[in-house]
């Protein structure tokens, strides 16, 4: 076999391989960066996100509206009376609503005012519940009793006088939540201070008529025949009055001046009332011996008419008269 002679390189040829050289250069190596390591776990958190505590800023408190809304439904569980009444109160007043004061420019006959600090509380010790109280000579003034240690003498007949004023109530309308409305063992109590005239003097009580001005508009809408019931009260020296009733009017005075009895002032001839001697009283006026007179006999005349109306015996048995 023949024998093949090498190729020299030619310079062609070591071109091509500086080319090829210079093609197959190494890149230069770049060292990979770490990570960063993860960051640490911690104990998860109750805060929330920050809205949450933008919106609600303390879990313990209630607002305010929030909570007067809980207390009505809770209380119309109980009694939709109570729940109607709670409506028209104020939580943050401080304290229940007050009676209206009476007014100053005169004195008005459903709404008398309380008497001023007398000397009829003074030099007794209030008792204690152990203390005996079968005499009317000790003073009480606490939140259960108030009496005073006044006697019959104290008291004149035709005299003007303020009590406390208890009925029960006929009023429908008033809300459970009135300032002069009670709730008692019996039902529910009317309370409120009236002014009475000292008709007779007993041992220990007063008998005593009772005045009304029916809400500033006196007796004068009334029927015929209720009006024959009332009289109506005119003060000393007036120049103008008005008589709405058929009898003539009982002439008062009153110990302030600046004070008179309202116009629509009135005295009710069938409702008399007992007042014992013992009571917070306040002294309004008084009224001449003549007007008491004639007060006492348009009392006497109604009493003598009711007489007339009661039982006619007949053959034994007792027979209603209309």
């Amino acid at each position: 076999m023949p024998c093949v002679p090498l190729k020299k390189n030619t310079p062609s040829t070591a071109s091509n391989v500086s080319n090829n050289s210079q093609a197959r250069k190494p890149v230069p190596y770049v060292p990979t960066p770490s990570r960063a390591p993860p960051p640490p776990r911690t104990a998860p958190t109750t805060a929330g996100p920050a809205w949450r505590s933008k919106t609600v800023a303390n879990k313990s408190v209630a607002p305010n509206a929030l909570m007067r809304q809980t207390v009505k439904t809770q209380a119309s569980r109980i009694d939709p009376t109570m729940a109607s009444a709670m409506r028209q109160l104020n939580i943050n007043n401080g304290g229940p609503p007050q009676p209206p004061s009476p007014p100053k420019d005169c004195f008005d006959p459903s709404m008398a005012p309380a008497p001023p600090d007398e000397t009829a509380w003074q030099g007794s010790a209030t008792p204690t519940i152990d203390s005996k109280l079968s005499t009317y000579e000790i003073a009480v003034f606490n939140k259960v009793c108030r009496r005073t240690t006044r006697t019959i003498a104290d008291f004149k007949a035709g005299q003007i006088i303020s009590v406390p004023y208890h009925v029960p109530n006929l009023n429908p309308s008033l809300k459970a939540n009135h300032p002069r409305l009670a709730l008692t063992c019996e039902g529910p109590v009317f309370s409120k201070r009236r002014i009475l005239c000292v008709l007779y003097k007993f041992h220990q009580d007063l008998l005593c008529l009772s005045m009304f001005t029916f809400e500033g508009k006196g007796f004068g809408g009334k029927p015929e025949e209720l009006r024959k019931e009332f009289v109506a009260v005119v003060n000393k020296g007036a120049e103008k009055f008005h008589n709405p009733g058929i009898y003539q009017p009982i002439e008062v005075e009153t110990y302030d001046p600046a004070r008179p009895m309202k116009e629509t002032s009135c005295i009710k001839l069938t409702g008399p009332v007992t007042v014992n001697v013992s009571e917070h009283v306040g002294f309004v006026g008084r009224m001449d011996q003549l007007s008491w007179a004639r007060l006492a006999a348009l009392f006497e005349q109604r009493q003598k008419l009711a007489r007339q109306k009661g039982f006619n015996f007949v053959g034994g048995k007792a027979k209603a008269m209309a």
